[in-house]
């Protein structure tokens, strides 16, 4: 049931660690099963596309963490130097790895992998992860609406914002509206609501603001990279000054 799942959670737009844990006793069992019986249990045709298809995926999953690293620390503005370790990590894992017979008969291979998993856990989760900013939009956006909040019940709606995050981060009753309905939302209580546009959606929410444009104050900007929908994303915070 690994594939499946991983499938799933491929095709939805909203990705957290704990979601693949359904995944890990199937983990477990074929790890199980390749440290106890292995491929020498198979037929040797089998062992040998098997041997030659795993060891293609493995040089990809080397090549993807390296170039995913690589990739978080240019667009997401974390420190560069996280890439060393990775790197290093990924090179001893391609050395552990590559070959099943070596991994098994070599007890220097299983413990180079346990030095990889604590180099690219530590590095990607304490290094590049916290420091990529411009990849938590939903929380950038979040704290500058609790900043320009006027109101202690002060609402939010977003328009153009595809990360279900920003719900969690805010308010349960964070709108997620198209750019009409959004400066509708808006004008209904100017003092006490924020509209959060993306830059795609601000013409049609400009039209739709009308009249009221000339009080429309751009309290801040977010800009940074939406890791839901794979894209660079622009998003203006609004708030409505009252009238003259």
């Amino acid at each position: 049931w690994i594939v499946p799942t991983w499938v799933l959670f491929e095709l939805i737009m909203t990705k957290l660690p704990h979601y693949v844990l359904p995944t890990y006793p199937a983990l477990f069992l074929l790890m199980g099963w390749s440290v106890v019986a292995g491929i020498d249990a198979l037929p040797k045709q089998r062992q040998i596309a098997l041997l030659r298809l795993g060891q293609g995926l493995f040089l990809l999953v080397c090549i993807g963490l390296f170039v995913f690293s690589a990739v978080l620390a240019g667009s997401g503005g974390a420190d560069w130097y996280w890439v060393v370790p990775i790197t290093l990590a990924v090179g001893l894992a391609a050395w552990a790895g590559m070959n099943p017979y070596s991994l098994r008969r070599d007890p220097r291979r299983p413990r180079a992998l346990l030095a990889v998993a604590v180099i690219f856990y530590v590095s990607v989760y304490q290094g590049l992860l916290p420091g990529a900013e411009r990849i938590w939009v939903s929380a950038r956006v979040a704290e500058a609406y609790r900043t320009a909040a006027q109101c202690p019940d002060s609402l939010l709606v977003a328009s153009g914002i595809s990360e279900p995050s920003l719900v969690f981060l805010t308010r349960t009753d964070t709108a997620l509206l198209a750019p009409a309905p959004a400066a509708a939302f808006l004008l209904d209580d100017p003092k006490c609501r924020l509209a959060a546009v993306e830059a795609r959606q601000q013409a049609a929410f400009l039209a739709a603001i009308g009249p009221a444009s000339g009080r429309l104050k751009s309290l801040a900007t977010i800009e940074g990279f939406n890791y839901a929908g794979g894209d660079m994303v622009s998003v203006t915070l609004y708030g409505l000054g009252d009238e003259d």
